[in-house]
């Protein structure tokens, strides 16, 4: 399941149920063909538009071991840029 805002629904024409795939962008802001999801599951969600969530730990392949903040040397978790494209 990926959860979207309803205005980010509309905006991209998906609507409730659609399948949908994520994939994370690299530090350039290119795809990252290791770091994907498929056949997610679109559910509305009361959500900021321009956000969406998703479970880990099955989102964790998002993620870049690399992107860390630079403060609490913890996982940058909370913002991973990513395309959404319908299936």
């Amino acid at each position: 399941m990926v959860f979207l805002s309803q205005a980010e629904t509309d905006a991209r024409g998906l609507v409730e149920g659609d399948i949908v795939h994520l994939q994370a962008l690299d530090d350039n802001g290119q795809p990252d063909a290791k770091r994907a999801m498929f056949g997610l599951t679109v559910v509305v969600y009361s959500m900021a538009a321009g956000s969406i969530g998703a479970y880990l730990p099955e989102a964790n392949v998002l993620l870049s071991l690399d992107a860390v903040d630079s403060q609490s040397l913890t996982p940058a978790y909370k913002s991973v840029p990513v395309i959404i494209s319908k299936a």
